[in-house]
């Protein structure tokens, strides 16, 4: 029926019986899923607004933008892209929280939900971060290899989480116990978003490119 949902001893169920059909993968989504997708599509959005920014020639032409009738900046286009692009680093954030809240609140942890959070995540907290420093001036040879090896130590840090996360079947054992873990291997790909909002600070003062907030050629 329309309510079918993998086993707890089953979790890949929806993918391999064929009695699911060719909607399996709509069919197994639950609303912790449409949280964890947002978290992604900002992410993403964070991406191509700053690739914008970094491609628009600057107009002087000042624009009022407003948020629920609040105005948010009288900023060109070209300055827009990076206002919003740097909004849609927390929302990322804000998502990636919620869609874990959900998901414990109505005891819909799941393999998928797992995977699809990871995903999610690189997006938004490791390749978004990489691609806004790019664009804020980071284009050197050894600023790409920063950048790189940024976007590298995310993949192993979420790859790492999937795999020594406790296994799927003993999270929900330890979950029905009220079993919890208390601290984290590593440090949670999230935490870039410290980075986004030294990076914004940085953009509003004029600190970008060739500038930088201290000059080591000044005495």
């Amino acid at each position: 029926g329309s309510a079918r949902r993998g086993s707890d001893d089953q979790p890949l169920a929806p993918f391999l019986d064929p009695s699911w059909g060719h909607f399996s993968f709509l069919a197994s989504l639950t609303a912790a899923d449409f949280f964890t997708f947002m978290n992604g599509a900002c992410g993403m959005l964070t991406i191509l607004l700053t690739l914008q920014y970094l491609i628009a020639k600057p107009s002087p032409t000042m624009k009022e933008y407003k948020i629920f009738g609040t105005v948010l900046a009288h900023c060109n286009d070209t300055t827009a892209y990076m206002v919003i692009a740097f909004l849609c680093s927390p929302l990322s954030l804000f998502f990636d929280i919620l869609d874990g809240k959900v998901a414990r609140a109505f005891n819909q942890t799941s393999l998928l939900g797992q995977e699809l959070d990871s995903l999610d995540d690189l997006v938004s907290f490791c390749v978004a971060p990489a691609v806004m420093a790019f664009a804020l001036g980071m284009q050197g040879g050894w600023d790409m290899w920063c950048l790189t090896f940024f976007v590298a130590c995310g993949i192993g840090r979420l790859a790492r989480y999937n795999v020594t996360a406790g296994g799927f079947q003993k999270q929900k054992e330890d979950a029905a116990k009220g079993k919890k873990k208390r601290y984290f291997e590593g440090l949670p790909t999230p935490h870039s978003v410290v980075l986004m909002v030294c990076m914004a600070w940085l953009w509003f003062h004029g600190y970008v490119e060739d500038k930088r907030p201290i000059d080591p050629a000044v005495n």
